[in-house]
């Protein structure tokens, strides 16, 4: 309150002097009357911040005398009138405070407001920071005292420590467009996207951390005000009505969703339109989500998959082109003072990698399968520490990775792709090979027609966030006979057989992507039906056997005689 009256005091002594007046001499006579009245004027005179842009509460003696006199030794700014101080005028503030008390006040403001992902905790434990202090000495028989904040040199020589605020902060690394801060949080904090409201502090040298820490690399930070996850929170009742607001059909979304920034919507046969939204909807299943690799030749439409998928999320990693990178740009790199996270821990909900297969073709043969160890646990959405002599990253994955390739390096058959890479990597991916009439299906441009529906991006992330939250009621029995299914058909185990590393690579995991499949099937009906249910019905059985099936031919190593449309018992 004692900000917003401030603020009050200083409109109407520019718009409305007299009763400006009668406030002061209320404020006198009856105190409860006037805190009551000061209520009612905001709302009757409608006040918002842009109402006082022009106001300088630093100019304001009744407001420095009111901000000296405080109790506390940190105090908070924000609530209704949000963005009034930033760093500079948070020193001033102190400044001016101080003159008049010797109580020392930090003042944690809210001028900025960022959107963005926690992507690391620095230290495992909350370090002790000097964010301001109080020093002295005498000059000619005068005591000389200066307030110095931790971002601010002193030559300490003559000069006498009186007083100084310490304080307990976590340190994060966060992104927001493309640009990195560090965030000093007093409380621990999920690694997450969302959004931090602060005072941002623009660093110009290395600062203390107690008596030994230094703050190693010059990035701007933030003091943490306020930290607000940005995950949706819609409910049952909550995506019914979002899908009646849009009056969602099939034809609809799937126009929706492989929309293009170009203005286009760009169609596949309908059981890969399934497939892919399948795999965007569907919730995790023993603890990590599903990863989809997409290969096929050139000019089979890849490249605008996996635009209109990505321009579809609000991340801050733009789409990782394997052709000129290694596998650092991925995970954790740990060269300099600061690691880099690399784009699986940087990303939301997605990540986007093109030409994936390049990225480990370019590991030496010898050192690839040490290399790929270090993505299993992030695909597996572990949270770990892993780091070196120079830094360390604190892991929490939350992204689902959606990898798109050429068959480089001989690997046109799932066969050829188990010799060239490790197994244990491969069986954590749902791996797609485009076939023939797919690839024609492009090739032809029978899919391309302008767009024509659109969902907002905060509502479809809503409703991305909501379908994550849980998985949908399906009979495990019957889909596990479908995974069973598939492996028989895959053939026989043997030590000569061609088939025996894609039969480890099925075993291994596929029996969770099967589970993750056959939810995201049932929630795509779901949302394109409107329907809360979110129980399998026959037809989705049929549509998880053909698309499983479908990936076991494309595969080369069931016929498509095969795929037939039988019920499975």
């Amino acid at each position: 309150m004692r900000i917003n009256l401030h603020l009050l005091f200083q409109f109407l002594e520019k718009n409305n002097p007299t009763q400006l007046k009668e406030l002061i001499e209320l404020r006198k006579e009856n105190p409860e009357s006037f805190e009551k009245r000061t209520k009612i004027l905001f709302k009757e005179l409608e006040l918002n911040k842009e109402s006082f842009v022009g106001c300088d509460l630093l100019k304001d003696k009744t407001f420095i005398q009111d901000m000296s006199e405080l109790d506390e030794e940190i105090y908070r700014f924000g609530g209704d009138f949000p963005k009034l101080f930033n760093w500079k005028q948070i020193k001033q503030l102190t400044r001016e405070t101080n003159k008049l008390s010797d109580k020392l006040t930090f003042f944690f403001g809210d001028k900025t407001r960022l959107k963005g992902k926690l992507i690391n905790e620095i230290f495992p434990h909350p370090q002790e920071l000097s964010v301001v202090s109080v020093w002295e000495k005498t000059l000619d028989d005068m005591p000389q005292k200066k307030v110095v904040f931790f971002d601010e040199k002193i030559y300490w020589r003559g000069w006498t420590l009186i007083d100084e605020i310490k304080i307990p902060f976590y340190f994060y690394q966060f992104t927001s467009n493309n640009r990195e801060y560090r965030i000093l949080s007093e409380k621990k904090l999920n690694l997450e996207y969302g959004i931090v409201e602060g005072t941002l502090c623009p660093l110009d040298d290395f600062a203390g951390i107690g008596q030994t820490t230094k703050l190693k690399v010059k990035l701007p930070i933030l003091f943490l005000n306020k930290w607000q996850s940005s995950r949706g929170k819609l409910t049952g009742r909550g995506f019914v009505d979002m899908l009646k607001k849009y009056e969602i059909t099939r034809q609809k979304y799937f126009n929706f969703l492989f929309q293009h920034p170009d203005g286009n919507t760009y169609d596949h046969p309908d059981y890969f339109q399934e497939l892919t939204s399948a795999f965007l909807l569907s919730a995790k299943a023993e603890g990590y989500p599903l990863h989809w690799l997409v290969i096929a030749k050139p000019g089979s439409g890849k490249s605008i998959l996996e635009e209109c998928i990505y321009h579809k999320f609000d991340e801050e990693i733009d789409i990782v082109e394997g052709s000129g990178s290694t596998i650092k740009a991925l995970i954790p790199s740990f060269k300099g003072t600061l690691p880099s996270v690399g784009a699986l821990l940087s990303s939301n909900r997605i990540c986007v990698i093109d030409e994936f297969l390049r990225i480990l073709m370019r590991v030496k043969i010898e050192e690839r399968n040490e290399q790929l160890s270090a993505l299993n646990p992030i695909l597996e959405h572990k949270k770990r520490r892993m780091g070196s002599g120079n830094s360390d990253v604190l892991m929490n994955p939350s992204c689902r990775a959606l990898m798109v390739s050429n068959p480089v390096w001989n690997t046109s058959c799932m066969e050829l792709l188990c010799e060239k890479i490790d197994n244990s990597f491969l069986s954590r991916l749902l791996i797609w090979y485009q076939d023939k009439d797919h690839i024609q299906f492009i090739q032809e441009r029978k899919g391309i027609e302008r767009s024509i529906f659109k969902i907002e991006k905060e509502d479809w992330l809503g409703l991305v966030d909501y379908l994550h939250s849980f998985t949908s009621e399906f009979d495990e029995a019957r889909v596990k006979a479908i995974f069973k299914k598939g492996f028989l058909l895959i053939g026989e185990d043997t030590e000569v057989s061609l088939v025996q590393n894609i039969r480890e690579v099925y075993s291994a995991r596929y029996q969770y992507h099967i589970k993750k499949l056959m939810d995201g099937i049932i929630k795509t009906r779901c949302l394109y039906t409107a329907s809360r249910e979110f129980k399998a019905l026959e037809k989705d059985y049929l549509l998880l056997k053909k698309l499983w099936f479908k990936m076991l031919t494309n595969w080369n190593v069931i016929p498509p005689l095969s795929v037939k449309e039988e019920s499975i018992k």
